[in-house]
């Protein structure tokens, strides 16, 4: 079989040989798109973005030999208006870009937010003929490092990392209390709150959701203390870190959705833009060298004050 593609890898054309016959649709997918995994393959074919002789298929039907595949690679958001907009640049080469996205800015168009997004941004900078895709995605009121692959291998392979735990990542977070131990591992599952599509609920029967944590340093603040801990996700559930700190009984500082407790706001509260959370570190393996890569933002002037004044900074 011998595939084609465009210049730019956004579509994959291909027919099933006879050695893959009766295989599930992903394993075939899998075998023959490179650097394609079988999970990757999974999503692709879940946002209906492959058809096998016309028709599209889930991951587990399937296939005959000489069917003809067309797969759609490039992720629908690369469409994406470009916008002048500042941009405070981590590291940059030819296959990735890392940036470290302000609070209060979404990082994708979407419904009530066609604009003025990091993607817009993304774009801006980059230029035509550049189409970014996210590798992950943070909250908009959440700070922080965040990844953009500028090619569509360099984003397989991203999210590859991504999906096998390759792709570390390290939260800092500004939390009512002391966590109990100071470090530890919060193991709960993770799953959207009935009646509430805006919330996310601890739920026996949820998904896998796990977090280390450590506590960095402590200080007090109007006689309460107010804890500085290091957030390490083993899964990327959303709203995970928010979740399970208030499930812990230790809600962010500015949380307006997952308070816990404390529902009284603080003067510091009302310095933040949104929940004190912030994306610190990136690890992983560049896509293209190999090399071992890790990349770090600083808080925004509002989280930084808040450490001064604790001294935790």
């Amino acid at each position: 079989m011998t595939p084609t593609a465009s210049e730019s890898h956004e579509r994959w054309e291909g027919t099933v040989p006879d050695a893959l016959a009766g295989e599930r649709l992903d394993r075939v997918l899998a075998a023959l798109v490179p650097d394609l995994s079988r999970s990757q393959a999974q999503r692709l074919l879940r946002q209906g973005r492959c058809s096998v002789d016309g028709i599209a298929l889930k991951p587990s039907d399937s296939v005959v030999a000489g069917a003809r595949i067309i797969l759609s690679i490039t992720a629908p958001e690369a469409n994406v208006q470009p916008e002048q907009i500042p941009l405070a640049i981590l590291y940059e080469d030819d296959e990735l870009l890392a940036v470290n996205k302000p609070p209060g800015m979404a990082v994708h168009p979407a419904r009530g937010t066609p604009s003025g997004t990091l993607l817009n941004a993304i774009c801006g900078y980059l230029g035509e003929g550049c189409r970014p895709t996210l590798v992950h995605r943070i909250d908009r009121d959440t700070s922080g490092a965040i990844l953009a692959a500028k090619t569509v291998v360099a984003h397989r392979r991203l999210k590859e990392q991504m999906d096998g735990g390759g792709l570390k990542r390290a939260y800092w977070a500004l939390v009512w209390g002391l966590p109990e131990p100071l470090r530890g591992r919060i193991d709960a599952p993770i799953e959207r709150a009935r009646g509430d599509k805006t919330r996310m609920e601890i739920r026996d029967g949820g998904k896998f959701a796990a977090t280390r944590y450590r506590v960095i340093g402590s200080g007090n603040w109007e006689g309460e203390a107010i804890s500085l801990v290091e957030a390490m996700l083993e899964t990327g559930r959303t709203h995970q870190v928010r979740v399970h700190f208030e499930w812990i009984g230790c809600p962010l500082l500015g949380e307006q959705v997952y308070r816990g407790k404390r529902g009284q706001a603080t003067p510091g509260e009302a310095q933040l833009t949104g929940q004190a959370l912030h994306s610190r570190r990136l690890g992983f393996t560049h896509p293209a060298t190999g090399e071992a890569m890790s990349i770090e933002a600083d808080p925004p002037a509002e989280f930084a004050a808040i450490l001064d004044a604790l001294s935790l900074g």
